[in-house]
C-alpha cells in the first residue's frame, strides 16, 4: 500500500470524521433502546451485545459509564448486570413508562464521558474527575448532585479542621 497523497488523504480524515459521527449517533440510539430493555424486562443482554459489537470502534469505558450512571446496571465479572430491584422500582412496561426516562439519557450522550479520555490530563485530579461527574449528573438529577457536593465540602471542611488541630 503506498503512502496517500495529502488531497487524498483530507478525503481520507474527512471520512473517518464522518463515520465516526454516524457511529456515535448509532450506539446512543441502541444505549437507549437497550436500556428501555433492561428496565421493562430486566434483560441486560442487548447492553452487552453492544459492548462487544462497538469492541475497539468505540470507548467501552465510556458506553458503561454511561450505562452505569443512566440506567439499573452495575459491572460484574467485567459484564453489565441489572440491579433488578432499581429496574423494577423505574416502573417500565411499556414504551409510554418508558418515555420519562428516555428524555433523561438523551440529556447526556455516552460519548460524554469519553471527552475527558480522550485528552490529555492529569489522572491524579479526583477533584476535577468529581466536579465532571457531578456536571453531568446535574442534567440528570440536579437533587442528587448537590446531596453529594454538600457532603463532599462537609467531608473537607471536617478534614480541613482536623488538620487544624
Amino acid at each position: 500500500m503506498a503512502v496517500m497523497k495529502e488531497k487524498e488523504l483530507y478525503t481520507a480524515i474527512s471520512k473517518v470524521g464522518a463515520a465516526q459521527g454516524k457511529l456515535r449517533d448509532q450506539i446512543q440510539e441502541a444505549l437507549v433502546s437497550a436500556m428501555y430493555y433492561v428496565m421493562k424486562d430486566r434483560n441486560a443482554q442487548p447492553l452487552n451485545n453492544l459492548l462487544q459489537a462497538v469492541g475497539n470502534a468505540g470507548n467501552i469505558t465510556a458506553i458503561s459509564h454511561w450505562a452505569t450512571t443512566m440506567g439499573p446496571v452495575y459491572v460484574k465479572d467485567g459484564k453489565l448486570v441489572v440491579a433488578k430491584a432499581a429496574a423494577k422500582e423505574a416502573g417500565v412496561i411499556d414504551e409510554g413508562t418508558f418515555a420519562s426516562h428516555e428524555e433523561n439519557m438523551r440529556k447526556v450522550t455516552w460519548y460524554e464521558f469519553a471527552k475527558e479520555k480522550n485528552k490529555v490530563a492529569n489522572v491524579w485530579d479526583a477533584a476535577k474527575g468529581l466536579d465532571n461527574y457531578l456536571s453531568k449528573l446535574d442534567k440528570v438529577d440536579h437533587a442528587l448532585a448537590e446531596v453529594i457536593r454538600l457532603a463532599v465540602a462537609e467531608y473537607n471542611g471536617g478534614k480541613a479542621r482536623a488538620e487544624v488541630v
